[in-house]
């Protein structure tokens, strides 16, 4: 019953954003936080960094309270299916940067190199664009897939830590 939930639905299509200008895959929105200043809203993104850090997941590149910016980098595991059997699921590792820039009443994140590490070829293999040749076309639109579905519920938990505030524990 699990597995099942791997095989990609006849209707799915991979909505990766991709920058008009760059032609790269780029998540970015501007968050109202109403009645939050700058200075909250980098604490409330540098202790939600740091639970991200802590965890293993995130490693932190880049932090400059007085800017207000903290840029770090991500890796997740995605599945992906090789063929159209529900046996077939694999597991890579899902790469991306991650830029939160602070204003006050608002935030702006900015998620962009996506990528994958492929571990035989020891290249760093980019969503954006074709399809590459270590893929058929069904296992790199069911990458893109779960990538776009993994990178929209990281979004989603980190917009929701995002709204705790400073002193709240999430």
């Amino acid at each position: 019953m699990i597995a099942a939930s791997f095989v990609i639905p006849f209707c799915c299509r991979a909505q990766m954003p991709v920058d008009s200008s760059s032609h790269l895959i780029v998540y970015t929105n501007l968050v109202k936080a109403e009645n939050s200043t700058k200075a909250d809203l980098y604490q409330t993104g540098w202790k939600w960094f740091g639970q991200m850090v802590k965890g293993g997941a995130m490693s932190v590149l880049m932090y400059d309270a007085s800017v207000g910016e903290i840029i770090g980098s991500q890796g997740i595991s995605c599945h992906y299916q090789k063929d159209n059997s529900i046996d077939s699921i694999s597991t890579t590792t899902l790469y991306f940067s991650l830029a939160l820039e602070f204003k006050d009443g608002k935030y702006r994140y900015t998620i962009s190199d996506v990528h994958i590490f492929d571990v035989e070829s020891n290249i760093a293999i980019y969503l954006d664009g074709k399809r590459d040749r270590w893929f058929t076309d069904h296992e790199w639109f069911s990458l893109k897939v779960y990538a776009d579905a993994n990178i929209r519920v990281f979004i989603s938990d980190m917009e929701t830590a995002m709204s705790y505030g400073p002193d709240n524990k999430w």
